[in-house]
């Protein structure tokens, strides 16, 4: 089971994205980003799902501060469910390992989430 730390103010997503995945992976939800740090420094993580619009500091604003600050590897997602093309674009500016379209359809979720945990072959 992957463990995956999932950052999000949207209570629905907060609630349906472990329930989706609760027989394959773990998840830690938290909901505001000065959580990230802590659970980031406590805990090792195959995933960190940051959402792209949130409040005070957005996801991808974090990821890069991530990316600078954070000596351990991370394998970190944007999850909006903004377009496409400029979620796959901020993803490359900020440094995240890639993206994943934010959907409350279960399967795709799954789906999703389970190619952006294969091991990449290099």
């Amino acid at each position: 089971m992957a463990q995956i730390l999932l950052l999000d103010d949207d209570a629905a997503v907060c609630d349906l994205v472990p329930a989706f995945l609760q027989d394959l992976h773990t998840v830690t939800v938290v909901s505001n980003w000065t959580e990230i740090t802590r659970q980031i420094f406590h805990h090792d993580f195959d995933l960190v799902l940051l959402d792209v619009n949130l409040p005070v500091v957005s996801g991808d604003k974090i990821a890069e501060v991530l990316r600078k600050t954070t000596t351990k590897p991370l394998n970190i997602a944007l999850f909006s469910s903004m377009d496409e093309e400029a979620l796959s674009k901020l993803a490359d500016t900020v440094g995240a390992n890639g993206y994943i379209v934010k959907t409350l359809e279960k399967r795709v979720l799954r789906s999703r989430i389970s190619k952006f945990l294969e091991p990449r072959a290099g």
